[in-house]
């Protein structure tokens, strides 16, 4: 079972920025980590352009350098690449699409340290795009954007992503030991 541990919701959305060839090769939000191991991402994506954009998007997970309210960024290599999106498949409308994290791509964060979770296509180009939808009216989560248009040299928006980030429940703090004392009474 999966819980959510940050978002940005996708009712916020009022722009958006295009990712691919000619645009933004990856494009994110900076988040505070939480102990807890990552299962899936969503973000609010759709096609852009007269034409469908054609390739494989992925969602990947940075540690970042600089701090959560306006200058973290990525730095080094991807911590993990989720599985694979055909963006032909998007549509005009924006929708929350799911990608998911598994086997060694299935990491556990650091609580305390700051990451950034970022949409990446380096397709499209010319008329046909994805885009990510994003908040640049009154964005009011704690992060912000972060991107690249070249894959090495990273930028900062103050702007917000829409996302939702989920890990794996590990339960109500405390629950185990009630849990155990209840299973010892009921054997009495």
């Amino acid at each position: 079972m999966s819980a959510l541990i940050d978002s940005y919701a996708s009712s916020n959305r009022n722009n958006e920025y295009i990712t691919g060839q000619g645009g933004n090769l990856s494009f994110g939000q900076v988040f505070l980590g939480q102990a807890r191991e990552i299962e899936s991402c969503w973000l609010f994506l759709s096609k852009y352009g007269s034409t469908s954009p054609t390739g494989d998007g992925t969602v990947k997970l940075w540690l970042a350098t600089g701090d959560l309210a306006s200058t973290g960024v990525p730095t080094g290599s991807a911590l993990a690449t989720s599985g694979t999106l055909d963006v032909s498949t998007l549509t005009a409308t924006p929708t929350e699409t799911t990608f998911t994290f598994t086997g060694a791509n299935k990491i556990t964060l650091t609580a305390g340290l700051v990451y950034v979770v970022t949409f990446n296509y380096s397709g499209g180009g010319g008329a046909h795009f994805v885009s990510v939808g994003i908040d640049s009216s009154s964005p009011t989560h704690a992060g912000h954007t972060a991107y690249t248009t070249d894959g090495t040299n990273w930028s900062t928006r103050t702007v917000d992503t829409c996302f939702g980030l989920y890990a794996t429940d590990i339960g109500t703090p405390g629950a185990r030991p009630c849990i155990r004392a209840a299973m010892r009474n009921r054997r009495r």
